[in-house]
């Protein structure tokens, strides 16, 4: 039997502003799903692990196979670890 997976990358953008992503299937470069979040106020950088982290839960990126990530920060983040 042959297993039905598809590999994927995540491209994750993250500011004090918004968060965003988009995952993208490898093999058919076809776009599996993008995602768009404004913050209604400014998020402080030690409080946005829990914003991104509500962010990918409401978007169900668990239920992806993502063999690649990619982190696009708007500015420094020195709490926000990859």
């Amino acid at each position: 039997m042959k297993e039905n997976s598809i590999n994927s990358s995540l491209t994750l953008s993250v500011g004090n502003h918004f968060v965003s992503i988009s995952i993208l299937d490898t093999s058919s470069q076809e776009l599996l799903l993008s995602k768009h979040k404004n913050f209604k106020n400014f998020v402080k950088t030690e409080l946005l692990d829990s914003e991104v982290d509500i962010f990918l839960n409401e978007n169900n990126v668990n239920d992806f196979n993502v063999e690649d990530v990619k982190l696009i920060q708007e500015n420094d983040f020195y709490v926000l670890v990859p």
